[in-house]
């Protein structure tokens, strides 16, 4: 199974990111978190993800609540348990996961991690070089549902979007699962379109 380094700080395994030229991959956990002790008992020690893990990262697992673990939590803006988190040598999120999930999932969300066209910080740089579509974005919350930038990107998609783009499959889905106040514009376009 995946073999957790024993670094109890997350600079010692960014400093050995930097010179083994691999990806941290953090389990952010806590005591009372169902999912996680799910992925600890079941999915964790299976050969195949641990034959994946170990040769693709360096492996590390946090308790959100408690030392070090607390820091990384407020850093990252880890709200959700597990979240399984990707940082590269210079301590980025490079790609994200929330939940617990089957082992090929978890072995297809690091491979995603690994894919420079991917991963969350891809799609990033997508949306800062400009590209604000509703497909670009929907990729992107889908991955980072938690990200701090959601309502700024939703407005500015919208606001981009033209009529048929904003009623469109899409559209209904990334505004469905993301826009939560009543009183944000695009609740009140789908309000007032909602034949």
């Amino acid at each position: 199974g995946i073999k957790f380094s024993n670094e109890s700080l997350l600079s010692q395994a960014l400093t050995r990111s930097k010179s083994e030229g691999k990806l941290i991959f953090i389990d952010c956990y806590t005591s009372w978190c169902g999912p996680c002790k799910y992925l600890v008992k079941n999915i964790f020690p299976q050969k195949e993800v641990g034959d994946f893990y170990n040769s693709h990262f360096i492996n590390l697992s946090f308790d959100m609540e408690k030392g070090e673990g607390t820091v990384i939590a407020a850093k990252y803006g880890i709200k959700a348990y597990p979240t399984l988190l990707f940082l590269n040598a210079d301590g980025e999120i490079v790609h994200i996961g929330i939940g617990s999930m089957e082992a090929s999932t978890l072995i297809e969300l690091g491979k995603t991690a690994l894919d420079d066209t991917q991963n969350v910080r891809s799609i990033q740089k997508k949306i800062k070089a400009g590209d604000k579509s509703i497909p670009t974005l929907l990729h992107y919350l889908n991955t980072n549902y938690y990200a701090a930038d959601k309502d700024v990107l939703l407005n500015e998609c919208f606001n981009a979007a033209n009529d048929e783009e904003r009623l469109s499959k899409d559209a209904w889905h990334l505004f469905r699962m993301y826009v939560k106040d009543i009183e944000q514009p695009q609740f009140q376009y789908f309000l007032s379109h909602r034949s």
